[in-house]
């Protein structure tokens, strides 16, 4: 919602608002074509319901109901803008291969939020009790559908993820990241108040509860700790993100990039069960930027680069 909002407000972007409907989500706008989330279990179940996992060999994914979507749609969206967009959040997550089948020209962008935060905030809005029972019932199905969805992402092209705990540090160069992203050649606008602390109080739950049922809430991080790693998120609440200052593997640039490369490249093929992402350590000077983009470029699309400067010693 955070990020729909946002994005609403660019230059060259419209978006739902207003519409009539919960949370402006386009899913209830089309819910006579296509199953929205109450008709797929609901928000705490729908990733295992068939309703809910769409792709490009679905019986519905034809010409016929992309017209039928594009009818309902097109009377909230302002058709002049160059780009028209649509968040469903969970059922979306479900269905990038149906998306992207319809509509060829698309771009997606999936924000990903820590599974503890994610699990008490839907717990909030669905107005039920942040038992340890909805808890963990939450956590199994976030790591399902964040399965379907990363073994569909592999047929996507026009595919940004991004952590909503690394927007909300830095909301206006994520944005330029975006435009660059989706070719959108305006400004960043940020007329929105952004909370980078929001997911603080949902922590200081997970803390209570795990002080009130120490047992249970440790057989639940030490069971799904591994899966939350692959996102980048730990159940580890003093580095829940994994930092930058806190990943072991740094490369100094006291080399020369072919001789860095290498020493990615060899790390690369050990580090399978590793989230994607790269830093390099080292002083900040004229051309690191550059440099680093090079690496980049070097080792492929499938993993980020980042460079994290630091102080030489004197």
């Amino acid at each position: 919602t955070m990020m729909h909002k946002i994005l609403s407000n660019q230059q060259n972007i419209s978006g739902f608002a207003r519409v009539g409907v919960p949370v402006d989500e386009g899913q209830h706008l089309i819910k006579e074509i296509i199953p929205n989330d109450q008709g797929c279990g609901g928000m705490m179940e729908l990733g295992y319901s068939e309703k809910a996992h769409l792709t490009e060999k679905s019986e519905c994914a034809t010409q016929e109901i992309r017209e039928k979507i594009l009818k309902k749609w097109n009377r909230h969206w302002d058709l002049s803008q160059d780009f028209l967009l649509e968040k469903t959040p969970a059922l979306n997550l479900l269905r990038t291969r149906f998306w992207n089948h319809l509509f060829p020209e698309s771009y997606f962008i999936i924000m990903t939020r820590h599974p503890i935060a994610y699990s008490y905030a839907l717990l909030r809005f669905e107005k039920k009790k942040p038992t340890l029972e909805n808890i963990e019932k939450l956590l199994r199905h976030w790591i399902h559908c964040h399965k379907i969805y990363k073994n569909d992402a592999k047929k996507i092209q026009n595919l940004k993820e991004i952590r909503y705990e690394d927007f909300v540090l830095n909301p206006r160069q994520n944005l330029k990241q975006f435009f660059g992203f989706i070719g959108n050649s305006g400004g960043p606008i940020i007329r929105n108040i952004i909370h980078r602390n929001t997911n603080k109080k949902y922590f200081n739950l997970w803390k209570k509860e795990k002080r009130e049922n120490k047992l249970e809430v440790e057989r639940l991080e030490q069971e799904f700790e591994s899966e939350i790693n692959l996102w980048r998120y730990s159940f580890d609440l003093s580095n829940p993100y994994f930092r930058p200052s806190r990943i072991k593997n740094f490369f100094t640039l006291t080399s020369t990039e072919k001789k860095i490369l290498s020493y990615i490249k060899k790390l690369l093929p050990s580090a399978e069960n590793y989230p994607p992402k790269i830093v390099i350590l080292g002083p900040a000077k004229t051309g690191t930027t550059a440099m680093v983009s090079r690496v980049q470029q070097n080792i492929g699309r499938s993993y980020e680069c980042f460079f994290e400067p630091y102080q030489l010693p004197n």
